[in-house]
């Protein structure tokens, strides 16, 4: 995709802000006093990467341990010193409109620092460094930490991925005897549900609408990510048998959290990727289906559920390509139609056990 440059002045440094020797800039009226009643910082684990962050970030658990050399450094109520002088070229607009009719994310490179601007229409902003090693975030008055960490831990966590050079999919992933199964698909096409589903069959959470993909040793593995599920209420409804059940991540969004506790299990290493499953339309009252696609098909299908992919550069794009282009010729791509009844998801499990077992076979075969 061909992005139109859009340039503009730098902003003149605005009043109400205190500079800090790490290079950012703390704003007075962000809401961060409810959430860090003593300095210090939190350290956590999502995607094989530590993170370290000034404030507490709703959702995760925080490192018992801390370590000396985090892989990301979250500033939260902060945005980065840009020098002065040096504009912002826009890259990326979002097709998605608000109510008013601007659109819903505008992304800017700045220039003098290279350092990505994710700009959202109800006021979040978000930074981050050309090397995906530091984050930035303010957010309105009106706002919260909690409404900030929603985009935090999904599209800005997902950009840094990407800047960090790991091919991510718009999916959610199980793990179970061993190996990872992803379910693959756009908005609303039950990959969070799905994965509810079959962990309530005895399989462990490992990701949820971002998928992180590592190559080890020639072989695609799946990162973990975060300890809980993201339902919309119908979803939560057919997993838990009441939306009610569930709490709302925040007051004013509609989506619900499945926590990673109890029966539920979360898994926290990272797994080679047995099967991907491109959803389909869901089938009330049936058995579930599939067919192997073809390679072709297979790779296209992919690449349309790529995460982020309108906001790559050219050489992002030519490194995911590699990465999931090796993905169709390892793994098996399968499009599934999943049961719209909790009580069928059993014999999607039983399916994939089924294709594991064959995947084995046809490895021990290729060995002899």
């Amino acid at each position: 995709m061909v992005f139109t440059a859009v340039r503009t002045a730098a902003k003149p440094r605005a009043f109400g802000r205190t500079s800090k020797g790490d290079g950012t800039t703390r704003l007075h009226h962000q809401r961060t006093d409810r959430w860090s009643p003593v300095r210090r910082d939190f350290t956590y684990s999502a995607f094989h990467l530590k993170l370290r962050s000034n404030l507490a970030i709703p959702g995760l658990v925080a490192c018992e341990s801390r370590v000396s050399f985090p892989s990301v450094r979250l500033h939260l109520g902060c945005r980065p010193a840009e020098p002065q002088g040096f504009g912002q070229e826009l890259i990326y607009t979002s097709a998605y409109l608000d109510d008013t009719g601007e659109p819903a994310l505008r992304v800017w490179q700045m220039e003098g620092t290279g350092n990505l601007h994710l700009a959202y229409s109800n006021g979040m902003e978000f930074w981050i460094d050309r090397g995906g090693s530091q984050v930035w975030a303010v957010w309105p008055a009106e706002s919260s930490l909690e409404d900030a960490a929603t985009y935090l831990l999904g599209p800005v966590l997902g950009a840094l991925l990407r800047i960090r050079g790991t091919a991510c999919l718009h999916a959610s992933a199980v793990a179970w005897q061993g190996r990872a199964i992803a379910f693959v698909g756009p908005p609303g096409a039950g990959k969070s549900t799905t994965a509810a589903m079959l962990t309530n069959e005895g399989c462990a959470l490992l990701s949820d609408d971002v998928l992180a993909l590592k190559e080890h040793r020639g072989i695609l593995h799946v990162l973990p990510a975060y300890p809980f599920l993201c339902l919309w209420p119908e979803s939560a409804a057919l997993v838990c048998g009441s939306t009610q059940s569930l709490p709302r991540f925040v007051p004013a969004w509609e989506k619900r959290c499945l926590a990673v506790a109890g029966p539920l299990k979360l898994q926290t290493h990272m797994l080679p990727l047995a099967a991907v499953c491109v959803l389909s339309e869901r089938a009330e009252g049936c058995l579930p289906s599939a067919s192997r696609l073809p390679p072709q098909t297979a790779l296209a299908a992919l690449l349309a559920n790529s995460y982020g992919a309108r906001m790559l550069l050219s050489e992002m794009r030519a490194r995911e390509f590699r990465v999931l282009t090796h993905l169709v010729c390892s793994t098996p791509i399968w499009s599934v139609r999943v049961p719209g009844a909790a009580n069928k998801i059993a014999s999607l499990l039983g399916m994939v056990v089924g294709w594991q077992e064959g995947a084995r076979l046809a490895s021990a075969r290729r060995a002899s």
